[in-house]
């Protein structure tokens, strides 16, 4: 819980926000700094759960142990290569989609407390906009950039997104012109 919880748009997506006693109100910090306090964490748990001894576990409680502790270690592992991804792209699995998938359909919007987590969280997308746009500037100082071909297509789903063109059906329907 400690880790979904560095997550609040993971709590949100996975329904989790009453079980861990906490708002839909925030987005996912995406700061340098709030990235390394994260790593710092997964390491210490994985020191944590290796301190355990494991052979004293009953053998469903193992099984968890190894998925937790490969989960970790995978987690660990993966963090010198934290930034060399592309966040966003044309594909659905950037940071674009994900805010709109967050904001469009995971986010809860039954009762008045719920509308004014998701006006909340309205609040806070340009500093989170900001955060991703440093993130990519960290990139590209590592050499960690968008062919241009793929920048262009992405420059295209990012207009849609924002609404700022229309498109011909039949471009969308593959019509010929």
């Amino acid at each position: 819980d400690l880790l979904l919880a560095r997550s609040p748009e993971q709590v949100t997506a996975l329904d989790a926000a009453d079980r861990l006693g906490t708002r839909n109100d925030r987005l996912d910090d995406l700061s340098e700094g709030y990235v390394g306090q994260t790593h710092a964490l997964e390491r210490a748990l994985l020191d944590l759960l290796r301190r355990y001894d494991r052979d004293a576990l009953a053998p469903d409680a193992r099984l968890s142990y190894d998925i937790y502790a490969w989960y970790l270690d995978d987690l660990v592992r993966g963090q010198p290569f934290a930034e060399h991804d592309y966040p966003i792209t044309q594909c659905r699995v950037g940071h674009h989609y994900g805010l709109l998938s967050l904001l469009t359909e995971a986010h809860p919007l039954d009762t008045p407390a719920d509308a004014e987590d998701y006006v909340a969280r309205l609040s806070r997308v340009d500093e989170q906009v900001d955060q991703m746009l440093a993130g990519m500037e960290r990139r590209a100082g590592a050499g960690v950039v968008l062919p241009r071909f793929i920048v262009e297509k992405t420059e295209d789903v990012l207009t849609d997104y924002l609404g700022t063109r229309s498109r011909d059906p039949e471009d969308i329907a593959g019509l010929p012109g």
